[in-house]
């Protein structure tokens, strides 16, 4: 099972995933320029993954990638993360009730 860095990078017009072996999955203006979506899930699921802010940020915004999350969304949801205006679910009962 390999060991994988993952970094998560968002804009309003462009984000990425990119995977420490090299594998890099990349969006611009809302179309796929770089990588495969299924290739980033398998990528996730097989091995250990490390990332430097991955419970509290990567591993949303990525799940938000992987459900079809536009470039803009993305940034807003980025934004409210880091400001805090987003609770994660285990903060706030009713966003998962």
């Amino acid at each position: 099972m390999p060991t994988l860095a993952v970094n998560f990078e968002v804009y309003r017009n462009y984000h990425s995933i990119a995977f420490s072996n090299g594998y890099v999955y990349e969006v611009w203006n809302d179309s796929v320029t770089r990588g495969d979506i299924e290739k980033v899930i398998e990528l996730l699921n097989s091995g250990t993954i490390y990332t430097y802010n991955g419970n509290d940020y990567d591993r949303f915004m990525i799940a938000a990638t992987v459900s079809g999350m536009n470039c803009s969304t993305l940034k807003e949801l980025s934004d409210g993360i880091i400001s805090g205006s987003v609770k994660k679910p285990w903060q706030d009962r009713k966003s998962v009730v």
